[in-house]
């Protein structure tokens, strides 16, 4: 990098700097999707754009959006999944010194009515019909817009000015094509961007994922943005050859500021294939062969992901034939191996075996990422410790860091070789600073920590102190070597009837290192005991059920055997609890949580009020009617 980011006063002043010093230079590439038949089906060609492609593209959009009067301030949102399109978007909104707002495609409508009412776009990218017609619909009906503790309830009809959409779609007197734009809005890159921008000026509108109420729109600067990809430019692995493969949810902080990453230093992107021209769907298939021949070096993930990885392999272990004995002995001795170093002893056995299986490992790390893999960065929620030490101990390098919307968006990472499972690291640089208060919640400060929550002036006090710490919600805890480990949520510490306080985030994480329970929800707060919701892992409810030559219940839930080997797994977990926080009663719930059902936010954490609504019926059964006790 022949500049520093610091110097910039502006996210589009940095990436047009960038793009005149390299315009030949590839910036991003795409897998294409022109196949039929096989999801998978190989090999697929890639697209490559370079930077003056992207510039002169971003150049159009500004010169369209200032033909419709879109100027400083003006929010403009961008309902899509992660594409190229979605970031050259967002690049020329904020060239204009407008806000952009980000909205995830899976949302239904009633909460993208919500958010365009709360943050006043009245001009959105979509990403195709499907898209479109979320957001016409929200034009044509009233809708309800939930209160808070700034404003109460309303109905309101939502104005749209232009929706530009990126797919071909059916006309409409609001619809412009995003493809006629760049074609016909040729504009030179100085009349496209706002010199006079600040790094205090507001750059982006990020709604959170809304686990305890209403979404609140998270106020980030271009200062923000710029201190912390300065910040996480600073890591081991971000490097010039670097190429970070793309395809989280761009509307996620996380994902934007690998996005950002990406245009704003000389590490390319590579997004995977938009498998639909319709639908924001994304094929699981479709998605792991692009990862694979993606040739990238670090890829963004959340935990979720990991433990489907970790699953697979698992599964593979099983099958019987030589393959299948291969990969459990290959397990078995790395397990070993991982054990002994851990405990700082040899397994000389198991070293030789691990270092036999070179081709095995070289064979799994292709199969999972391809073969220029160096890193993933895990982030968005906590990776559990057995997952963390599966990979370590197939030595694929996985970098846990700690974010949040509100520190837009990375705070700290895991150094890699160095370690310490179960932590998520060190801070990123120096000017982020990492205390604990008294009752042991993270607070944080640093140029990266945004503004506050949009016309939520209540919200921002309570977490924003007049001396600039921000208080996250998380509980922590630092060794002496610095490095943060997250031991649960301030909001959701439980106080039973006792006056217990009952620390949900620990139960949780314990009752789902059973491989069958998806997710759990414990509940206890003025209760005399604790209950527990559990969704079920379906894979992995038939894959337990064939090795133990078990037929299932065609309702999962109400399987008297799956009932019996939850209740086992859960009597085992009380035994490291305190009787005020075992699980006395749990209800396995009908559906799986998903984000479909309302019950999962877009990076898949529960939202724990949606949850407990939707099942309050039984919660009052399992307090209130006799059932079976699980004991200590």
């Amino acid at each position: 990098m022949n500049y520093s980011i610091a110097e910039f006063s502006s996210i589009p002043q940095a990436f047009f700097a960038i793009a005149s010093s390299r315009p030949s230079d590839v910036l991003c590439r795409q897998a294409i999707f022109d196949q039929p038949g096989d999801a998978a089906q190989r090999p697929r060609k890639w697209r490559s754009t370079t930077y003056r492609e992207a510039a002169a593209r971003i150049t159009s959009l500004a010169a369209y959006l200032r033909s419709i009067g879109a100027g400083r301030d003006t929010k403009v949102a961008i309902l899509s999944a992660t594409r190229p399109e979605w970031l050259e978007a967002d690049i020329a909104v904020l060239s204009l010194g407008c806000v952009s707002v980000s909205i995830y495609q899976t949302l239904p409508t009633d909460t993208i009515a919500y958010i365009l009412y709360d943050s006043g776009a009245k001009i959105v990218f979509a990403e195709n019909q499907e898209q479109v017609d979320k957001l016409l619909s929200v034009a044509q009906t009233a809708n309800f817009i939930p209160g808070h503790e700034d404003r109460a309830e309303t109905v309101a009809q939502i104005e749209m000015l232009k929706i530009i959409s990126f797919e071909a779609v059916a006309a409409h007197p609001l619809v412009q094509s995003y493809q006629e734009i760049v074609e016909q809005y040729p504009a030179p890159e100085q009349t496209a961007i706002d010199y006079s921008l600040t790094k205090d000026d507001l750059a982006c509108l990020v709604y959170t994922s809304g686990t305890t109420g209403p979404p609140k729109g998270v106020m980030q600067s271009h200062g923000n943005h710029l201190a912390n990809v300065r910040q996480i430019s600073s890591l081991p692995f971000i490097r010039d050859d670097s190429v970070i493969f793309l395809f989280l949810p761009l509307a996620h902080s996380f994902a934007k500021l690998a996005g950002y990453a990406g245009f704003l230093t000389p590490a390319k992107l590579c997004f995977p294939a938009v498998f639909s021209k319709t639908a924001s769907t994304i094929d699981k298939s479709s998605l792991a062969a692009d990862m694979r021949e993606s040739e990238a070096t670090i890829f963004p993930v959340v935990p979720r992901i990991l433990e489907k990885m970790q699953e697979t392999i698992e599964h593979q272990a099983d099958r019987s034939g030589v393959m299948g004995w291969l990969l459990r002995c290959f397990l078995s001795c790395a397990r070993q191996r991982f054990c002994a170093r851990q405990t700082k002893s040899r397994a000389w056995l198991a070293e030789i075996c691990f270092l036999l299986a070179l081709p095995l490992r070289q064979k799994i790390q292709r199969m999972l990422f391809g073969r220029k893999f160096r890193i993933c960065v895990c982030g968005a929620a906590k990776l559990m410790t057995e997952t963390a030490e599966f990979f370590e101990m197939l030595e694929l390098e996985i970098v846990e860091g700690y974010g949040l919307t509100e520190t837009c968006v990375a705070n700290t990472a895991t150094q890699p070789k160095k370690k310490k499972l179960g932590s998520v690291g060190k801070p990123l640089a120096a000017d982020i600073e990492i205390s604990l208060a008294q009752d042991k919640e993270i607070l944080i400060r640093g140029p990266h920590v945004a503004k506050g929550y949009y016309q939520r002036p209540t919200s921002t006090r309570s977490a924003w102190g007049s001396d600039g710490w921000f208080h996250t919600g998380d509980l922590g805890e630092i060794d002496v070597a610095g490095n943060l480990t997250i031991i649960g949520r301030k909001k959701e510490i439980l106080v039973s009837s006792n006056g217990k306080k009952i620390a949900a985030f620990t139960v949780e994480k314990r009752l789902c290192s059973l491989p069958l329970i998806g997710y759990s929800v414990l509940v206890g707060e003025g209760k005399p005991y604790c209950v527990a919701l559990i969704s079920l892992e379906a894979a992995q409810v038939q894959r337990w059920a064939a090795k133990n030559n078990i037929t299932l219940n065609a309702n999962l839930h109400e399987d008297a055997a799956v009932k019996q080997e939850i209740a086992a797994h859960i009597a085992e977990c009380n035994t490291h609890f305190g009787n005020f926080e075992a699980v006395q009663k749990f209800y396995l719930v009908p559906r799986a949580f998903s984000i479909e059902g309302g019950e999962l936010t877009p990076t898949l954490k529960v939202k724990r009020d949606t949850v407990l609504r939707h099942y309050k019926d039984e919660i009052e059964t399992m307090y209130h009617h006799s059932q079976t006790t699980l004991q200590k």
